[in-house]
This record gives structure tokens, C-alpha cells and sequence, in this order.
């Protein structure tokens, strides 16, 4: 082959690479946007072993995976979507980062998440 040959080869072969990750880097953001809607801020902001706290009282913890969001809450694991739309009620949420993972205890209650975001040993991320 000549060497003009391989270069548009090369270039061309680039070009369909980019586009084709492109392709599928918009489709996953699409499917993350369809499937939290408003909530994908938390999906995008938080990581594994944030705290999540609704007004309701209900705590858990945070599972990120790579297209999904888990709250662990009662060694019970349920997506994002479905913790927060569970009591078909208008919920706000509140996520915080520990400053230091040892003070969390396995499953803490709300007074407890409260006496640590008092004593600020709780980093705020995100309030909807």
C-alpha cells in the first residue's frame, strides 16, 4: 500500500472510532436522563458510601454501579427511582459524604445522621 493509502486509511478509521463512541456515550447519558429524570444530579454528584436521607426519615446508603444508583437501606437494596417514588408522596432528599467512613455505624438511624450533620462530621452534596 502507498503511503497516502494508509494515512487515509488511518483517518478514516479514526473518524468512524469517534463517532461511534460518541454514539454510545450520548445513548447512555440518554438512558440516564429517561430513567432518573430529576434525580440524575444524584447520579452524576454522589459515590459509593454516601449517605441519602429523604423527609420522611428514611436513610441508606449509596450503590453506584455503571448505568445505576442503589440505596441500601435495611439490608435491602432498591434503585434510586423506586426509593425516593416509593410512598408516591412529593419527597426531598438529602445527600451527605462522611468526612471519616469510621463513624458510621452499619445502618444508622435518622437521630444519629442528624447528631453527625450538627456536629458537621457530614460533608452536604446534594438537597432536592
Amino acid at each position: 500500500m502507498k503511503k497516502r493509502t494508509k494515512v487515509i486509511l488511518g483517518i478514516s478509521i479514526s473518524v468512524v472510532a469517534a463517532v461511534v463512541f460518541l454514539i454510545v456515550n450520548g445513548l447512555q447519558l440518554m438512558a440516564i436522563e429517561d430513567h432518573y429524570g430529576d434525580l440524575q444530579i444524584v447520579y452524576y454528584r454522589s459515590e459509593t458510601g454516601d449517605l441519602i436521607v429523604d423527609n420522611n426519615k428514611r436513610v441508606g446508603y449509596i450503590k453506584k454501579y455503571s448505568d445505576r444508583i442503589y440505596v441500601e437501606e435495611d439490608s435491602f437494596m432498591k434503585d434510586l427511582y423506586n426509593w425516593v417514588n416509593n410512598d408516591q408522596q412529593p419527597v426531598s432528599i438529602r445527600v451527605y459524604r462522611p468526612e471519616i467512613s469510621e463513624t458510621l455505624i452499619k445502618q444508622p438511624s435518622y437521630e444519629e445522621i442528624e447528631n453527625l450533620i450538627q456536629k458537621q462530621e457530614l460533608e452536604p452534596i446534594i438537597s432536592i
